[in-house]
């Protein structure tokens, strides 16, 4: 049975003509008593609120938590995928650019070639130009030569 403060402080005691208790006394101790008990049931009551809120609290927190591993793996994964993607992308960059470097570089060899027989041909035409040139002087010094001698 369930003894509460207002059941210490309704309880009555028999009485006994011969050394009895003092009623005083007795009635003092109850209240005493039940306020004790009074106390310790309502800081009962304030701690089983107390823990109630903190296990809410709790398990808000709980959640949270999955909530952030949750968003963790999440951004994680999702970090890796786009770690991933920015390497294809370099890799196909760096192919690019070698592609189009060696483009440069065959069409830079094939543009150096062309330069090279211009150069070539300027050569043999100035080659050509010189002795077509001695060729004349040497005719005209003739020509000169026999006029000169004609004169004398």
């Amino acid at each position: 049975m369930k003894i509460g403060p207002v059941d210490i402080r309704n309880h009555a005691f028999s009485r006994r003509k011969m050394r009895g208790v003092d009623e005083a006394e007795v009635v003092a101790y109850l209240e005493l008593v039940a306020d004790r008990l009074e106390e310790a049931i309502l800081e009962g009551d304030d701690l089983r609120t107390r823990i109630d809120r903190l296990e809410r609290d709790l398990d808000e927190y709980r959640s949270l938590d999955r909530t952030l591993r949750d968003s963790m793996l999440s951004a994680e994964r999702l970090a890796d995928g786009r770690m991933e993607q920015v390497d294809r992308e370099a890799r196909i960059i760096l192919k690019n650019a070698e592609m189009e470097g060696e483009k440069v570089t065959m069409a830079a060899l094939a543009d150096a070639a062309k330069i090279r027989g211009t150069l070539d041909d300027l050569r043999r035409q100035r080659l050509t130009y010189v002795e077509r040139f001695r060729a004349l002087l040497r005719s005209q010094m003739k020509i000169l030569e026999a006029s000169i001698e004609s004169f004398d």
